[in-house]
């Protein structure tokens, strides 16, 4: 089909076939995607590549699940954005009062913030603590 070779069962070749694919498809196809698809090439990349930070570090964040200082959604969010539990454990290390909001509140590339910019939500988790716990044992 329209000579597009790729690697099967890999994501990533995929999406970049299946971008290689649209941009041979005629205009009317084109616009037709655009008006009925909401997401283009990148934002599936994204979303590719947030599934896979997941995937990668949410367990080592398990401990903090287990013990109610973040909720899996929560976990969910830090893990998506690239921290495992040994990057949460040296910002606090760094920075007892502030290096876990600091973290969480720090922007990334895009201008987004890395897990969220509401200091109400960072003081709602319990990370701080349960690293205050560790620190006295």
């Amino acid at each position: 089909m329209h000579n597009i070779f790729y690697r099967e069962h890999d994501a990533r070749c995929d999406v970049d076939a299946l971008q290689r694919l649209f941009s041979q498809v005629p205009c009317q196809l084109c616009s037709l995607h655009t008006r009925f698809c909401s997401a283009d090439c990148d934002s599936l990349l994204r979303r590719w590549y947030y599934s896979e930070e997941i995937d990668k570090n949410l367990p080592s964040l398990q401990s903090l699940i287990d013990s109610k200082a973040l909720s899996k959604c929560m976990a969910r969010k830090v893990a998506g954005s690239g921290p495992k539990y040994c990057h949460l454990e040296l910002a606090f290390r760094r920075d007892p009062d502030n290096g876990i909001s600091n973290l969480f509140i720090e922007q990334t590339g895009t201008g987004a913030n890395r897990v969220t910019k509401s200091k109400k939500v960072v003081t709602q988790v319990h990370v701080v603590e349960y690293f205050a716990k560790l620190r006295e044992c």
